[in-house]
């Protein structure tokens, strides 16, 4: 079984944070959604002259249906990050993923349980894997908003995710904004749970509305763009294997990564899009 996102320690210094458990049963069954376009080349005279090519791979979700498009995700039913024994307990739940409101909503509510918190959350993660190409989500992280446009604040005690991971981290690359420090996005790759590069970015109230996070994966490189901003290049401990889409909100009840937990405030973090595009 995959280990998951039980560490409790920021991306600079914590020991792995992996996904999701469930990721291991996705192989066998897998179905994604491929535009391929056969392209001709003609000669002056309209003829086709046989040399072809084929439009990039595109996987893209607006998540405007009202329901989760289960050719393309699967909403985790699992353990989540941030478990610490008699302190905090976290889980992920279907009912928990929400799509009622034009866009993908992922939930988190933190209750006082018998052994410590209980943090429930939200998370989706994509049936089959992706690998070198342009991963783009426009997405709201955690607050307090019960609607996608309206006021919110940020609270302490959450993670929001958006990332790539398969194999124990032997290919992740994150996207991640802790309720601790809600105006840092950090960016982290893994090749795995000990070998990976990060940098951080300041992002003013993330919380307050809808960002362009996008990330280019080549072969030896990761470029980072914030709003279609250039933000960061890693070059070290870049990664190589296909690897599944995921999207997550998880609680914490930590001095450090993720902050103190914050009780019965439920937090909500919107997306209004996905798109890969892969290489060519």
């Amino acid at each position: 079984m995959l280990a998951r996102r039980l560490f409790d320690e920021p991306p600079h210094c914590r020991s792995n944070i992996a996904g999701s458990m469930t990721i291991h049963k996705l192989a066998a069954t897998g179905v994604a959604v491929f535009l391929l376009a056969p392209l001709f080349a003609w000669s002056q005279n309209g003829d086709n002259v046989n040399v072809t090519a084929t439009s990039p791979t595109v996987f893209s979700d607006s998540f405007n249906t009202g329901r989760l498009d289960t050719s393309k995700w699967m909403a985790s039913n699992s353990p989540a990050p941030g478990n610490i024994s008699g302190v905090n307990y976290g889980s992920f739940i279907p009912a928990n993923v929400d799509l009622s409101k034009g866009m993908l909503c992922l939930k988190l509510q933190q209750q006082q349980g018998p052994t410590g918190v209980q943090s429930v959350g939200a998370e989706i993660q994509s049936i089959t894997t992706f690998g070198y190409g342009t991963y783009e989500w426009v997405m709201r992280v955690s607050s307090t908003s019960p609607s996608p446009t309206g006021a919110g604040s940020v609270v302490s005690g959450q993670v929001s995710g958006a990332f790539t991971f398969v194999n124990n981290s032997q290919t992740e690359i994150d996207f991640e904004v802790e309720g601790q420090n809600p105006n840092t996005l950090w960016l982290t790759n893994w090749i795995s749970v000990t070998q990976k590069q990060y940098s951080n970015v300041v992002v003013p109230s993330p919380q307050n509305g809808f960002h362009h996070f996008k990330f280019i994966w080549a072969p030896g490189k990761i470029d980072f763009y914030l709003d279609g901003k250039f933000v960061s290049r890693h070059t070290a401990n870049v990664p190589k294997a296909p690897a599944y889409i995921l999207i997550n909100h998880w609680g914490t009840n930590s001095k450090g990564w993720g902050g103190k937990a914050t009780l019965g405030v439920q937090r909500y973090l919107y997306i209004s899009s996905f798109k890969y595009t892969g290489p060519g």
